[in-house]
């Protein structure tokens, strides 16, 4: 990676394909150790952005990429570091900024099985809960609720578990706690 995190070329991003599923392999061996949750849960959502051509977060270049894929299974992974180690603020945070990335990453994230876009609709809620003075991990956690409510073709069921979980509660509460911050309260 260079500086700024851009891979330069092609033979980079080829090499780096087979990153993610590696460092998920990691992070299931790891699964008690913190710091190396954190930073493999950062390098993911570096390649993530990398891999799927991201130009900014909220916006693949490419829809229909197949790296997308794989980075659906990974959110698994990344949810069970979340659940592990809910006491670290620091990979609540960056977990949530990569769960914001896959939900937004890829057009095909509306035909999800609903059940899947549930388990992370949860773990952002509770990382949300568990966290509330965070501003990055309630900017990413609203931003995330919101878009997968928005974009999910099933979303009767999606809205409904939100509801369930006290997600409307639990947005609510983060705009009134964090008022001086513009991006949250947009």
């Amino acid at each position: 990676l260079a500086p700024g995190g851009i891979m330069q070329s092609s033979i980079e991003k080829s090499h780096a394909k087979h990153l993610p599923l590696k460092i998920s392999n990691i992070m299931s061996r790891h699964k008690s150790n913190v710091d190396i949750q954190l930073w493999a849960c950062r390098l993911q959502w570096v390649l993530l952005e990398e891999l799927t051509d991201q130009s900014q977060i909220g916006g693949a270049q490419e829809y229909g990429n197949p790296a997308f894929t794989i980075f659906l299974d990974i959110a698994m992974v990344v949810i069970n570091a979340m659940i592990n180690h809910r006491d670290d603020e620091m990979l609540q945070e960056v977990a949530c900024g990569f769960l914001l990335s896959v939900i937004l990453s890829d057009a095909r994230v509306e035909t999800l099985l609903s059940e899947k876009l549930q388990i992370i609709s949860d773990s952002i809620l509770n990382s949300m809960k568990c966290h509330p003075t965070s501003a990055t991990i309630q900017l990413y956690g609203c931003r995330a609720i919101i878009n997968i409510c928005k974009v999910c073709s099933d979303t009767e069921s999606v809205d409904l578990s939100v509801d369930q979980l006290g997600g409307i509660d639990v947005i609510v509460r983060s705009m009134q706690e964090h008022t001086d911050d513009f991006f949250l309260q947009s």
